[in-house]
């Protein structure tokens, strides 16, 4: 496999796009955590808020140059093309892990694998609240909110085989 130089095999408008898309489709559950701020919820949804944010974001690499070449600023290594494994293996493994964790999500949402009680068990309700509030409850605004996610892992192995056509020449 032999790299490619990618001036002249550009980064597609549709990378683009998916690239961007995947922290927009993370904003609704972002937003919706960050208003559980208001009940006695601690760091948890922000903390939890901030790392999916960072790893949507992540995304960009595949499509920008710093995704493929180290920064000239950086000493020692600053100017040396990145390895296409270095990049495409962990957004690869991150892109399963997303898409099996967001369906496995929706088919417990629809089909009710884990019971609530049974839920309230291993994350105890946010809100405190005794069971008056429940943020996880499958109900209009947590599932508007949540369903956007389920576009990032598909997003992400677009994007990342994207990446690889790019960056590698056929043999």
């Amino acid at each position: 496999m032999a790299a490619v130089d990618t001036r002249r095999n550009p980064v597609p408008v549709r990378a683009y796009a998916a690239a961007y898309a995947i922290p927009l489709c993370l904003l609704p559950s972002v937003l919706w955590r960050v208003h559980l701020i208001a009940y006695p919820g601690g760091w948890y949804p922000v903390a939890l808020s901030g790392a999916e944010l960072a790893l949507g974001l992540s995304g960009l690499v595949l499509v920008h140059r710093w995704g493929e070449e180290v920064p000239g600023r950086v000493p020692l290594v600053g100017g040396r093309r990145i390895p296409v494994p270095l990049v495409a293996v962990p957004a690869g493994l991150g892109a399963a892990a997303v898409t099996l964790l967001t369906a496995y999500w929706l088919l417990n949402t629809v089909f009710g694998f884990v019971t609530p009680e049974q839920a309230r068990a291993i994350s105890p309700d946010i809100a405190g609240s005794g069971g008056t509030f429940d943020a996880e409850a499958p109900g209009g605004w947590v599932l508007a909110a949540y369903l956007p996610m389920l576009l990032w892992g598909p997003l992400l192995a677009a994007l990342t085989v994207a990446y690889v056509r790019r960056r590698v020449s056929p043999v």
